[in-house]
């Protein structure tokens, strides 16, 4: 599996995680971030990469600082691996 369909998954993850435990529905982020359910399930699954437009707008609906998950690519390139047993995402910062 290539690095960044890997990554792909874990952002797109982190991404659903949030949105569930903010109680938001794919229809929900349609009108908060004007993305359509399907291309958010690709989103999130991890078939797609999110565009930087995109992404910020869907940070923005989940109230995600787009500067925290950067660190996961960082961590990606160096180590080749996603997150390190002291990088855990609280669902809004990645902690360390």
């Amino acid at each position: 599996m290539r690095k960044s369909i890997l990554l792909n998954s874990v952002i797109g993850d982190i991404l659903r995680r949030r949105r569930v435990a903010l109680g938001l529905s794919p229809r929900s982020m349609k009108v908060l971030a004007g993305i359509e359910p399907c291309d958010l399930a690709r989103y999130e699954e991890g078939l797609r990469s999110i565009p930087k437009k995109r992404f910020a707008q869907i940070c923005q609906a989940l109230s995600i600082e787009p500067g925290d998950l950067p660190p996961l690519a960082t961590a990606d390139e160096a180590t080749g691996s996603l997150l390190t047993d002291r990088q855990i995402f609280d669902g809004r910062h990645l902690v360390r």
